[in-house]
């Protein structure tokens, strides 16, 4: 089993992943999802464009990315954790909320990350030991990596020599 994990648009392709094989699926780490393409899309482009891609999003076969659905079809044995920068730009902070709304996961956590953007991988990183607002044990993303990480046969030894 493995710890899938992406950044924006590579959380899309590894919820793809971990939905069709989550028995391979340890947890899932996200920084940044977005909730579909379409919505994305609308979100980046702004009203006008939407209107003017949708022919495009049509044709494409509507949303083949669509992160809501393929979170929601996880066994809920499969922890989700997400990173949320609350100044993201890219991708709105209210994007990764539905993303964690729609997972079924029993244990999932929502790190929000104040005073960062898209690309603030400090940010970012600083979070990961910083507690969940949605966790109601108060873990953080590290703790909720460690749990994960302990469902591993190897590595839980590597766990406890790097901590």
């Amino acid at each position: 089993r493995v710890i899938v994990g992406g950044w924006s648009l590579g959380c899309a392709a590894a919820l793809q992943v971990a939905s069709q094989r989550p028995e391979l699926v340890a947890g899932v780490l996200l920084l940044s999802p977005w909730s579909t393409l379409a919505e994305e899309t609308g979100a980046f482009v702004g009203g006008l464009g939407s209107v003017l891609l949708w022919p495009v999003s049509w044709a494409m076969g509507l949303d083949p990315w669509d992160s809501l659905a393929a979170v929601a079809s996880l066994p809920a044995d499969v922890p989700v954790a997400i990173l949320s920068p609350q100044d993201d730009t890219m991708i709105p902070h209210s994007q990764h909320r539905a993303v964690f709304e729609a997972s079924n996961a029993h244990r999932r956590v929502l790190i929000p990350v104040p005073d960062a953007g898209h690309r603030s991988w400090g940010a970012m990183a600083t979070a990961l030991k910083t507690p969940g607002m949605e966790d109601p044990s108060g873990s953080t993303a590290w703790q909720w990596a460690k749990d994960v990480c302990e469902r591993l046969p190897r590595c839980g030894a590597l766990t406890s020599a790097f901590v």
